[in-house]
C-alpha cells in the first residue's frame, strides 16, 4: 500500500471524523492526566500544610481551654464578660 492509496482511503468523507478522533482523543487524554497529576500534587501539599496548621491550632485551643478553666476556678464563679455562646478559641483570641 503506497501513500496515495492510503490518502484515498483516509480522505473519504466517512473516514475523516475517525482520523480526527485518532488525533484528538490521545491529546485530551494526555491533557486530562497532566491536570489530574497536578491536582494530586497540589492536594498533597495542601494536606501537609493543613496537618501542620492543625497541630498548631490544637495547641492554641488546649491552651485557651486551660486559661478559661483557670479563670473560672480562680474567680469562684463565671468571669464577667464571657458569653457562653462563644467558643474557647474566641475567648482566647479576643
Amino acid at each position: 500500500m503506497d501513500l496515495h492509496q492510503l490518502w484515498t482511503i483516509v480522505s473519504l468523507p466517512d473516514n475523516v471524523p475517525i482520523v480526527l478522533l485518532m488525533i484528538v482523543v490521545p491529546f485530551y487524554t494526555w491533557y486530562a492526566m497532566r491536570q489530574a497529576f497536578a491536582n494530586d500534587r497540589l492536594i498533597g501539599e495542601l494536606e501537609a500544610s493543613l496537618r501542620q496548621k492543625s497541630s498548631h491550632s490544637d495547641r492554641l485551643i488546649t491552651s485557651a481551654r486551660r486559661d478559661v478553666k483557670a479563670q473560672i476556678c480562680d474567680a469562684g464563679h463565671k468571669p464577667r464578660g464571657i458569653d457562653p455562646r462563644r467558643s474557647d478559641l474566641d475567648l482566647y483570641l479576643n
